[in-house]
Order: structure tokens, then C-alpha cells, then sequence
């Protein structure tokens, strides 16, 4: 089997190691790649930007790839899951459209709110005016989210006092990042929980925290991740999470019509209470998360990337194992 996988960072190159575990991987290709790829055991850069749609399924098509995985946000921005299918190229990646989940604060905070998903109190601000106006009804800390696509976390501020919340906003729409997405803050442990969903079925993956604060002790400004653990979550969390958040946000797309297949990822905050709240949908695997989630993983990769692209055949032909912790879900 030969994959080629769109991406240029550690997460790529954290599903290629994984994949080659198996022997019936004989080949991953990585478009661009790092450093590090080119060198590895079965793994091969080529010249392609993970940005070029085209320029993958060129690559896709004369490499003669069994699939394509993608990992950069904007190459799903982009429309590669249509483009590719436009071609009859296998790929696990969602379409644009669904893919707004995530690259849109906006599209998703309006998602979860009319499907009544558990999400904290926000509004989707176009000026800072009104922004500052929502953000004094609000007690602090108070949080301030960018719409669109920022890299390395910088896209999200949590503001400790009034003048801070002053200051980011001012500082946001200064740069044109607007519009915000201004809400309110919820005390709690944070977990990341991602799932495997073929259209119609879908695998829990092991679930993963990440260090989000620049500095020891839960503090300074938010970071794409500073290392990750897992285990987290007790199995009556994992219930929670699965009845009042993924199986909801599941029909909705169902309801709205959405044709997704790829990996789904649920920024979750757990209250003092025990409450599940949906912080943000990701339409890929998070980094750092993705290291803890392959670590665990003990089925074979590149068969649950198969069964995905057959949708319908989760709930009959496997199940996920994963090491430390016995969880094995398996829904539908």
C-alpha cells in the first residue's frame, strides 16, 4: 500500500511513522515534507506545496496513491476533498463546506447554537464597537476568538481584566482580523476528543490534553500546544461527551446536508459540574494531540483509513484498541 499524505509539519510526519508500523505500508509519500522525512525509512518528500490542490492530485495520480490524507487547515479550505473527487481520487478529508467548521469561528458557533450543542454564551462581533459592547456584559476573564484561519493559537486571547479585553480588541480589528467572536469564559479541564467518521459511522480515538499556556502554571498567552498527555477522561466523561456533543453535532451535519468523511476533532471544556461544553471543532487531528493519540493506538492505521473510505463497515469489521486505558467504543 502507498499513501500520500499533504503536509509539511510534525503531524504529518507523526501519521507517516505510523502507517509504516505496519508492513502492508510499503510507501508514504509526504507533499512537501520536513527535513526529517526525507530521510526516514519509507517515507519520500516530494515537490509539491500541501497549498497546491492541483498539484497533489497530479502527484496523487502518477504516484499512484492507494489515498490522501490531509493535515494543513487552508489546503481543506482550499476544496482538495472536492477537487480530488472531481477526479475519482481517493481522499480522507471533508469538503470545503465542511470543512468550515473549523476555519470559520463564525459558521461554527452559528452551527452549534441552532442545533442547541452545548457551547458557551458568545456573539460574532463585525466592529469593534460592538465587540467592546458584548465584552462589558460579560465577567472576566473574557475570551476573544479571530473567524478566520490564524496559525499557532495566536487566534485566541483570554483577556484577565477590562483594559486587556480593550486592548485585544483594538489591536484585532486594527490588523483586520474581524470579525470576533467574543464569549464567555468557562472554568474547567479542557480535553480534545476526536473521532474517525466515515459519513455515516464513527470511531472514538483515544482521547488527549494539551498544554495550551506559553508559561509554567497555567499561564502567559494561548499556544498551538505545548506537549500533550492522555489518558484524561473517565468512561462516564467519554459517555458525556459522546451523547451531548458528538452524536449531536453528528445529525446536525446529517440535517444540514453536510457530506463529511475524515477526521472530526471536539475542543471540550468539562465544568466544576461535570458538563461538557464545546469550545471549537477542528476538521482534522490537533497537534500536539496527534502524537498521543498514535502512541496509544495499537489497531492498524492505515485499515481504519480503508474501512473509512468503504463507509458502513466501522460497526461490522473492527475496533479500535489502545494501550493504558480500555476503551473501546464503537458507535454508529
Amino acid at each position: 500500500m502507498k499513501i500520500l499524505i499533504a503536509g509539511s509539519g510534525a503531524g504529518a510526519q507523526a501519521l507517516a511513522w505510523k502507517l509504516l508500523q505496519d508492513p502492508a505500508v510499503e510507501k508514504v509519500w509526504l507533499a512537501p515534507g520536513n527535513p526529517a522525512t526525507s530521510c526516514a525509512p519509507g517515507m519520500e518528500n516530494i515537490p509539491v506545496s500541501s497549498g497546491d490542490v492541483e498539484g497533489l492530485a497530479r502527484a496523487a495520480l502518477e504516484l499512484k496513491a492507494d489515498f490522501t490524507l490531509i493535515t494543513p487547515t487552508q489546503t481543506l479550505a482550499a476544496g482538495v476533498a472536492d477537487y480530488f473527487k472531481s477526479r475519482g481520487l481517493p481522499i480522507i478529508a471533508p469538503t470545503r463546506e465542511a470543512s468550515r467548521l473549523e476555519w470559520s469561528k463564525g459558521f461554527s458557533k452559528k452551527f452549534m447554537k441552532k442545533y442547541q450543542i452545548p457551547t458557551p454564551y458568545s456573539a460574532i462581533c463585525e466592529s469593534q464597537e460592538q465587540a467592546q459592547k458584548f465584552a462589558d456584559t460579560l465577567p472576566l476573564p473574557v475570551v476573544i476568538k479571530a473567524d478566520g484561519m490564524v496559525h499557532g493559537g495566536t487566534g485566541v486571547v483570554i483577556a484577565q481584566d477590562r483594559q486587556h479585553v480593550k486592548n485585544t480588541l483594538e489591536e484585532f480589528f486594527t490588523r483586520n482580523v474581524g470579525p470576533m467572536l467574543v464569549e464567555e469564559f468557562i472554568e474547567g479541564e479542557e480535553v480534545s476528543y476526536t473521532i474517525l467518521f466515515d459519513g455515516k459511522n464513527y470511531l472514538p480515538l483515544a482521547e488527549s490534553r494539551d498544554y495550551k499556556k506559553l508559561l509554567d502554571g497555567d499561564k502567559g498567552p494561548n499556544t498551538g500546544g505545548m506537549g500533550a498527555y492522555s489518558p484524561v477522561l473517565s468512561s462516564a466523561q467519554h459517555e458525556a461527551i459522546i451523547t451531548q456533543i458528538v452524536e449531536p453535532c453528528l445529525a446536525a451535519l446529517n440535517s444540514e446536508g453536510i457530506e463529511y468523511i475524515g477526521f472530526l476533532y471536539f475542543g471540550v471544556m468539562i465544568d466544576k459540574k461535570g458538563m461538557p461544553s464545546l469550545l471549537e471543532i477542528n476538521c482534522r487531528l490537533g497537534n500536539p494531540e496527534v502524537f498521543t493519540i498514535l502512541e496509544r493506538l495499537e489497531s492498524p492505521l492505515h485499515e481504519l483509513f480503508i474501512l473509512t473510505l468503504q463507509k458502513g463497515y466501522f460497526r461490522r469489521h473492527t475496533r479500535t484498541r489502545f494501550t493504558c486505558f480500555d476503551h473501546s467504543y464503537l458507535h454508529r
